[in-house]
């Protein structure tokens, strides 16, 4: 009685150990994330996808561009933060900044996310209206206006907990709001 006591503990050890180390369950632990982990996941992309936009708007904004804005190194890495400092250089450097007109048309629809397997990449397809202005800092000549689509495949990561921008290429750019 006793020996068949220990094996049926033993089988229940091992069946615990089997049911606990990750296996195929998908709970999140190893492998692929659960549907609502990754559903989650996804909400957190997007969240962190807004602020990186805002991110190189304020970046780009007057009275200066700011290149070495925090938020720009707290949003983006790699390629992605490379090329947007380039950018607001660039604009710093020429006296320029964006601006958007009183009562601007301006919106960023998320179309796609995919997350990797690991859910620490995940690819978007993104889609941007908007009429900012690029104008003369010290005269307000607007240089550069009119209402835009941008279509972007971006790319962000997961650094320390946090979700960055790390590519974005432009696929297309539409005279007029398309999206």
């Amino acid at each position: 009685m006793r020996h068949r006591l220990t094996s049926a503990l033993g089988i229940a050890l091992v069946v615990l150990l089997v049911a606990c180390s990750g296996g195929d369950d998908d709970d999140g632990a190893g492998g692929e994330p659960a549907v609502d982990d990754r559903e989650a996941i996804e909400a957190d992309v997007r969240s962190a996808h807004e602020a990186s936009d805002a991110a190189r708007r304020d970046s780009a904004a007057g009275p200066s561009a700011n290149p070495e804005l925090a938020a720009l190194s707290d949003t983006h890495t790699g390629p992605a933060l490379a090329e947007w400092v380039r950018v607001t250089t660039r604009l710093q450097t020429l006296g320029m900044a964006l601006r958007y007109p009183e009562g601007s048309q301006r919106a960023v629809s998320i179309d796609a996310v995919d997350l990797d397997d690991d859910a620490a990449e995940a690819s978007l397809e993104v889609c941007t209206v908007s009429d900012g202005e690029i104008y003369l800092v010290s005269t307000g000549q607007v240089v550069s206006s009119g209402l835009r689509t941008t279509r972007t495949n971006e790319t962000m990561v997961r650094q320390d907990e946090t979700w960055r921008l790390s590519d974005r290429e432009v696929v297309a750019i539409e005279d007029g709001a398309t999206c």
